[in-house]
């Protein structure tokens, strides 16, 4: 009977054991909410972010996408055109984003340059490092229209590591999707790389015979080329053409 109990508490330990030494094994994703690096558990903000990989598991293919990954954030295209999105957060919103004199109380960040207009907002997605969706205010850090909070995308930097990559995709309505990039170093302390994207809907989501146009039917190509100096221990240069 002794024998019994002492092998039933060595097999409670180890199962305690396991899930611990598990845990200490993860990675923090390191962000920018307060304009420097820093571990996602210390950041002292409300913070949604999500990596590489997580980006393509959740298929976040463009702006739109967002909301129905992150709390509290509710995403939608509008009549208007396929290109703008309205945006909700913390009970506050815009009428209407189509306008091309509306302005978000959500601001949306592509490499800490601000879009200011939700008429053009819903960007299709490629070679993307990081989004990290913070609740506001944030006007401290990231000034106006952030009172509900703020929306990043953090696109790959060219560094020591090579890669290469290309995807293909089709979907109703005729719809077919195509990115490929390329980056690593070029010299030392030198490193660019080069993105592209080719959407195309050739349905749309009815027939107009009378003005002969299918409406919500289009066609988007997008570029990115990088050139990052990082040859200097405290100084670093990134130039980004789109």
């Amino acid at each position: 009977m002794k024998t019994k109990q002492k092998v039933l508490a060595a097999i409670g330990f180890t199962a305690l054991a396991v899930p611990q030494a598990a845990f200490a094994q993860r990675d923090e994703l390191v962000v920018t909410a307060e304009r420097r690096e820093a571990g996602l558990q210390t950041v002292p903000v409300a913070v949604s972010a999500f990596n590489a990989s997580q980006i393509q598991d959740l298929q976040i293919d463009a702006t739109v996408d967002i909301g129905a990954n992150v709390p509290n954030l509710q995403t939608y295209i509008v009549t208007a055109n396929a290109a703008a999105f309205q945006v909700h957060m913390r009970g506050s919103s815009i009428q209407n984003p189509g306008l091309n004199t509306s302005e978000s109380p959500v601001g949306l960040y592509v490499d800490d340059i601000y879009r200011g207009r939700m008429a053009t907002a819903n960007l299709d997605l490629t070679d993307i490092e990081r989004i990290e969706v913070l609740r506001g205010p944030q006007g401290t850090l990231y000034g106006r229209n952030t009172i509900a909070g703020a929306i990043k995308f953090v696109t790959r930097k060219p560094g020591d590591d090579f890669w290469a990559n290309a995807s293909v995709g089709y979907g109703s309505w005729d719809t077919y999707k195509v990115t490929a990039s390329v980056g690593g170093p070029v010299a030392d302390g030198f490193a660019a790389s080069a993105a592209v994207l080719y959407h195309d809907r050739e349905d749309g989501f009815l027939n107009n015979p009378t003005l002969g146009t299918e409406p919500g039917g289009f066609e988007n190509f997008a570029g990115r080329l990088q050139g990052r100096w990082y040859g200097h221990d405290r100084i670093e240069a990134t130039v980004r053409a789109w």
